[in-house]
Formats: structure tokens, C-alpha cells, sequence
């Protein structure tokens, strides 16, 4: 509400202009005279200060109109302009009301522009302003404003509950078009949940309250919203009626830049029903957006020109309408995210027609380089896919790899962020309905602490009734508390579980990158290795001469053999293990495609592949960590053995017991002994799976001074050590146990289960 300045200081103008004589001067004027006097000037003075307020209502209220004249138009600039000359005056003038009001009407051109920023700290002077004057309807408008914000940075959740609570305020109570606002926000932001029917919901609502008080752009606002909803669902003849009448409305304001965006939507949504129409409103699209003179508004009228040649399967127009699109959007750079979007319909466009492959590859370098610049992983994960396929289609493999590895990656991540920015939003809303909260309580307590009060006098006065109601009063404040606590709790669980989703993806994708880390640096590490083997045979042979040139030549050949010794254990592991298994692979595929007619064999020769595969991986895996000198420790192999063991035997349903020691210490294995006494275990561990017959299995693994000693018992079948030929296993742990230096025995008889251990020094 309007409010008058304050006029304290009244009287002393009065005695300054002379009506009162000074208190010095003896004076013969009655005190009725004196009295009437007063009146006067203070009636004079009142009638001034009114005066001025009405004027100052005036010139802040044509100022205002201006502003709304020039939104409604799609003129946010000059909309801002107006606004902000009105804020100036206000001030100024010190009205307040005018100043609260003009604060209102340039946020609604900041949130137009984006300019999120400045007009979130414009929202909370409204706010203050809205107490100060106690107006519920200019805080209403506040917290809708802060609705908005939350919807424009994408915070879904945060504008719900902000728009819900601007409407339980007051805005549902008056019939204001911030009232039809906000229920087109609201359905607006349900509509980003895909929520359809809520969506719809509120969207009727907004219009009926645009409609009740003849609001032409904000009927034409809901309607468009309609219409998006029935496009949604796949109900185009309604879309396409909805977004009619709204047409109709926009026609009626003249507001030239949403005429085109409705043409525009019209004809999109002609596309699957009539493509004649569909180019008609196109048409009409790109004539309004040149009467708009809004670059962004031509822009978009040439991609929905491309759109309509394109269903018209005339791909030279479509590309001519997108090269159109692309120069206004590089020349304004006025929407980054739009340019990257269009880069890549470009390079799609370029590449059905064949063109040359730099001009395709430009525009996905340049939407890469723009996605990389806005930080929109979204688009990068779909522009190194889509680069991805077309260096496949050249037969540029190498590169199509490269790309669609940036590809996942980023796509990873972009779950992730997705799952990090619900985390921030459920966050945000969990503490705004805290605070919340926390003022009700505080309220509440007030209202308790008044009822008890009024409770005990009317037990004092004997009106037993009364108090009856003050009480059931109480309870029922008790019991609001009561169920606001409940639902604050459930929101900080759900808070609590979210965050430990996110936290868990944010491990995944640190073991990811790690692991390339890892991958990255040990192939940098033998590269600089290589290097600076090279470099110092150079510099030692130009100052030792000839006779440090032989020593050098010595450690050098010793170095070539026992990395040469290296690869001949990796490469004898590759054939021995990998390389059957491959060949048995190899062999599986042919029979599977042979016996194609048969799905049983071809199931039985898939199964058998898949083991193989399975095989193979682990061997990889196990040269992998075998030469990584992470892995020296006894701990991270010890974890290894146990994890292996856990997967075989809980695979086979064998019941098992494993002691380990707890602590290592600083013990370490070199990379041969750490292999063998690994594949010794792996190979005894195994035959007790595949031949044991076991149900119950036991291992031990034992630290003592220089000493580790294992032993592997099963309640199996057992076999006669004696008269049972050796076969490969068996040998290859006695000859593992031998470079171990170790001692190896084997204990088992028929239907006795089967011991086996080994003692080997560190």
C-alpha cells in the first residue's frame, strides 16, 4: 500500500515562515486563535505532502506502464530502461512504494535477459520492502520472482516449492496476473518433471485467471504452454488448436517476436499431418521475425525453415536455411549453447550431402571448441559421438576410437553432474524448508505460549468451554509441529541417501580416471625410461671413452636381458594361457557358426566361448597387476588371493574358511616370486574347484620371521598320490614351488579330501 511521507518537522517551518511570533514577543493573540492557527498550517502542509505523493504516483506509474508496454512487446532492453528510471525517481524521492514496484518490473526484464544474478539481489530488497510496507501481495511477487530464478537455473525443485508457497501466500487469494503467472510457471515447471497433468492443470488455472481480467499476453502465454502439452503427448490436431488460439491473442497484442515463435511451433507441429501448412506458418514465421528485427528471433526462423526443407527431403535448402542460422548466431553470439547446437545439425547436414570432409569437420572442431568454452558436456558427449561415426564411415578407425572413448567419458560424467546438481537442488529446498519451519515453530510457540495464557483465565473465570478450545487449540499447533518435523526428517534422509549415491559415482568415476592416470604414466615412465637409457649410454660414452663405453655396453646388454627375460615370462604366459584360450575361441566361433541350425550346440559353444573370454580377461588382468610395482606389498596380494578364492568358491557353492594375516608390514615380494606364489595359489585353489568334489574347503595363509607357509585342505573326493598320474597342474605348482625356493607337499588319499602346502622364504 501507498504511504505518505513522513512531514515531522511540521511545526518548526511553521515558526520559521513567521506564524507563530517568537517566544521573546508578548502577544496579545487568543489561544483559540493560536489553535486555529495550527490546524491551518497543518492542514496546509498535510495537503502538500499528498499532493506530492500523488505526483510522485504519476510519474513512477508512467514510467511503469512504459516498461510493461515495451515487455509485452518483447523489448526487454527498453522494458529495463523504464523500470530502472522509475527505480531512480523512487529513490530519489524516498517511495518506498514506488521504489518496491519498480523493482518488481525490472526483474521481470533481468529474468526475460538472464541476468539471473541482479535480480536475485533484487528479490530479496522486495522481499524486505514487501514486510516493510506489509503488503502480503508485493511479498507474494517475491517469492514468485524467486520461483522463477530457481526455474531459470534449472532448479526444478526449488521453483515448485517457491511458486506453491508464493500462492499459498496470497497470490491464490487475489486475481492478479502475477496470479496467473505464477500458476503458469508452476505448471511450466512440472511440465520440466514431465508431469503432464499437472503441467495442464495449473496451465488451466493461469488461464482462467488471464482470462477473468482480459490479460491478452498471458492468455496467449498458457495457451502456447496447452498446446506444448497436447505435443507432448502425441495429440497434434489439439496442439495445433491450442496453439491457434493462441496465435490469436498474440495477433491482438502485435507483439511481433512471439508471433513468430507461435508460427513456428505451429508448423512444427504441421510437419507430421500437413507439410503444405507446415510451410505456410514457416513462411509466416520468418516474416514476423523480420518485422521483429530480434536477430535470435531470424535465426530461429531460418533453423525452422531448415526443418520444413528437410521433411520436404530437400537437404541443400535445409543446409542454406542453417548456414543462414549459423552466420546470425556467430556475428551476435548472443545464445552459445543454440551456436553449438547448430554446428553440429550443420556437420550433420554437410554429411549426408557429401561435402567436402573439412568443411564437416570444422563444424564439429567448432562446436567442440564452443561446447568446451560454455562447459556443456551434454553437447560434447554428442559431438565426439557423432564425429565418433563419421571418422568410421571414412574407415579412420583409430581416430573413431579416440572420439567415442572422449565420448563415454563424458558421458559418465554428465550422469554425474546430473546427479550432483538434484544433490545441490533437493539440498537447497531441504534448507529453505527448514528455515522455514524454524519461523512456523517460533510462531507457534508464540501462539502456544498466548493460548495458555487465555486458557488459564478462562479457567479462572470458570469457562471450562473456552478453555477447551485453547487446548484443542494447543494440540492441534503441537501436532502441525509435530508432522513438520516428520517431513523435515524424511527430506533429510532422502538428502542423505542422495548424497551417498553421488558420492559413490563420484569413486567410480575417481577409479576411472585414475586408472587412465595409472595407464598413461607407466607408458610415460617407460617412455622416459627408454630415454634416458639412451641419453646416459650417450653421455657416458662421450666422456669414459672407450673403456667406460664397454662397461656401459655391459649394463646395457644386462638391462635388454632382464627386461628381454621379462617379456619372454609375459609373452610365455600370453601363449601358454591367453593363446589357447584364443585358439579354443577361435575354434568355438567356427563350430557356433557350423552348427548354427542347432541352438543347443550353439547355446553349448557360446557358453563354453564366454568361459574362455572370461579366461582370457583374467590372465590379462594378471599380467597387468603383476608387473605394476603398486602391487610389491604382501597386502594388496593377499587381498588378491582372497578375492580370487571368495569368486571360485562361492561360484561352485563350496563352503570355505580364510585366514590371512591381518598385518604385513612393510614385507615385500619382488615381481617373479609375487607371480609364481600367486598362480601356485590360483592352480590350487582351482583343481580344488573343478575336481575336489569338496563341500567344505579351508585356507591358510602364514606370516613366521622369513617365512610364509600356505596350506589348502578340502573334504573331497581325494585321489591316490601314489598311482594317480601327474598332470599339468600338479607339475606346474611343484616347478612354481621350486623357483619359489620352496618346500611343496601334497597330502590326499580316496575319499579323504586332499592337503596341499607350501613354505617358502621372503
Amino acid at each position: 500500500m501507498d504511504k505518505i511521507r513522513p512531514i515531522s518537522g511540521l511545526l518548526d517551518k511553521v515558526v520559521i515562515s513567521g506564524i507563530f511570533p517568537p517566544n521573546n514577543m508578548n502577544s496579545a493573540i487568543p489561544d483559540k486563535v493560536l489553535l486555529t492557527i495550527l490546524f491551518l498550517s497543518l492542514f496546509i502542509e498535510v495537503s502538500k505532502a499528498q499532493s506530492s505523493l500523488r505526483q510522485d504516483s504519476i510519474v513512477v506509474w508512467r514510467l511503469l506502464s512504459r516498461a510493461d508496454l515495451s515487455f509485452d512487446l518483447s523489448k526487454y532492453d527498453s522494458a529495463a530502461h523504464y523500470a530502472g528510471q522509475a527505480l531512480d525517481y523512487s529513490r530519489q524521492r524516498k517511495y518506498l512504494s514506488g521504489e518496491t514496484w519498480s523493482l518488481i518490473k525490472l526483474n521481470e526484464a533481468l529474468l526475460e535477459k538472464d541476468q539471473l544474478g541482479q535480480a536475485m539481489k533484487n528479490i530479496d530488497a522486495v522481499y524486505r520492502n514487501g514486510l516493510l510496507l506489509k503488503d502480503s501481495t508485493i511479498v507474494g511477487i517475491s517469492i514468485l520472482q524467486k520461483g522463477q530464478y530457481h526455474l531459470y537455473n534449472n532448479q526444478i525443485d526449488s521453483a515448485i516449492y517457491y511458486f506453491e508457497k508464493s500462492l499459498s501466500k496470497k497470490l491464490e487469494k487475489v486475481n492478479l496476473s502475477y496470479t496467473g503467472l505464477c500458476y503458469n510457471e508452476l505448471g511450466f515447471a512440472w511440465g520440466k518433471k514431465d508431469n503432464e497433468a499437472r503441467m495442464m492443470e495449473y496451465c488451466l488455472k493461469g488461464f482462467a485467471v488471464y482470462e477473468s481480467i482480459n490479460d491478452a499476453v498471458g492468455c496467449a502465454m498458457t495457451l502456447g504452454n496447452i498446446a506444448t502439452i497436447y505435443s507432448r503427448l502425441g495429440q497434434k490436431p489439439k496442439a495445433i488448436e491450442y496453439s491457434k488460439k493462441s496465435l490469436v491473442y498474440r495477433e491482438k497484442v502485435g507483439d511481433f517476436n512471439k508471433l513468430s515463435l507461435v508460427c513456428s511451433n505451429l508448423s512444427r507441429q504441421y510437419l507430421s499431418i500437413n507439410v503444405d501448412s507446415a510451410e505456410k506458418y514457416q513462411r509466416l514465421c520468418e516474416d514476423y521475425a523480420q518485422k521483429s528485427g530480434i536477430e535470435h528471433r531470424i535465426a530461429e526462423s531460418y533453423i525452422t525453415s531448415a526443418v520444413v526443407a528437410n521433411a520436404r527431403g530437400n537437404r541443400e535448402k535445409a543446409l542454406e536455411s542453417e548456414l543462414k542460422a549459423l552466420q546470425i548466431l556467430e556475428a551476435s553470439r548472443s545464445d552459445l549453447t543454440l551456436l553449438t547446437n547448430q554446428y553440429m545439425v550443420a556437420a550433420y547436414y554437410a554429411e549426408v550431402l557429401n561435402k567436402d570432409s573439412a568443411m564437416i569437420l570444422s563444424y564439429y572442431d567448432k562446436g567442440i571448441q564452443l561446447a568446451q568454452q560454455i562447459k556443456s558436456k551434454y553437447h560434447l558427449q554428442l559431438l565426439h559421438l557423432y564425429k565418433s561415426e563419421y571418422y568410421q564411415s571414412q574407415q579412420k578407425h583409430e581416430l573413431a576410437l579416440k572420439n567415442y572413448k572422449k565420448s563415454v567419458l563424458y558421458k559418465d560424467s554428465l550422469a554425474f553432474s546430473e546427479q550432483q546438481r538434484s544433490v545441490a537442488e533437493l539440498e537447497a529446498r531441504y534448507q529453505t524448508a527448514k528455515k522455514d519451519i524454524e519461523i512456523e515453530r517460533l510462531n507457534a510457540d508464540r501462539r502456544i505460549k498466548q493460548l495458555e495464557i487465555e486458557k488459564q483465565k478462562a479457567i479462572i473465570n470458570g469457562n471450562q468451554l473456552e478453555a477447551r478450545q485453547k487446548q484443542n487449540e494447543i494440540d492441534l499447533l503441537h501436532q502441525q509441529g509435530q508432522l513438520q518435523d516428520l517431513k523435515l526428517k524424511q527430506q533429510e534422509e532422502e538428502l542423505e541417501k542422495q548424497q551417498l549415491l553421488s558420492k559413490n559415482k563420484e569413486q567410480e568415476l575417481q577409479l576411472v580416471q585414475k586408472e587412465k592416470l595409472l595407464n598413461e604414466k607407466q607408458l610415460q615412465n617407460q617412455k622416459q625410461w627408454r630415454n634416458a637409457i639412451i641419453a646416459g649410454a650417450v653421455l657416458l660414452l662421450s666422456l669414459a671413452g672407450i673403456g667406460f663405453s664397454r662397461y656401459q655396453l655391459k649394463k646395457k646388454l644386462e638391462q635388454q636381458k632382464a627386461i628381454q627375460e621379462m617379456r619372454n615370462n609375459i609373452a610365455s604366459d600370453l601363449h601358454d594361457d591367453i593363446g589357447a584360450s584364443l585358439s579354443n575361441i577361435s575354434i568355438l566361433n567356427e563350430l557356433t557358426r557350423r552348427n548354427s541350425s542347432s541352438p543347443e550346440k550353439v547355446n553349448e559353444y557360446l557358453v563354453k566361448a564366454s568361459e574362455d573370454i572370461k579366461q582370457v580377461s583374467e590372465g590379462i588382468s594378471d599380467i597387468v597387476w603383476n608387473i605394476n610395482p603398486r602391487y610389491d606389498n604382501l597386502e594388496h596380494l593377499f587381498i588378491r588371493m582372497k578375492r580370487y578364492a571368495s569368486d571360485i568358491l562361492d561360484g561352485r557353492n563350496i563352503n570355505y574358511e580364510m585366514q590371512f594375516p591381518e598385518r604385513t608390514g612393510d614385507w615385500k615380494l619382488d615381481m617373479d616370486k609375487r607371480r609364481d606364489l600367486y598362480l601356485l595359489f590360483k592352480e590350487a585353489v582351482n583343481n580344488l574347484a573343478k575336481y575336489s568334489q569338496a563341500s567344505y574347503a579351508t585356507i591358510k595363509l602364514s606370516m613366521d620371521r622369513d617365512f610364509i607357509k600356505l596350506v589348502v585342505k578340502d573334504n573331497g573326493v581325494g585321489f591316490d598320490v601314489e598311482h594317480t598320474r601327474q598332470g599339468n597342474g600338479l607339475q606346474n605348482m611343484r616347478h612354481r614351488a621350486q623357483l619359489l625356493n620352496g618346500q611343496f607337499h601334497i597330502a590326499s588319499s580316496p575319499g579323504k579330501g586332499t592337503s596341499l602346502e607350501l613354505e617358502m622364504p621372503v
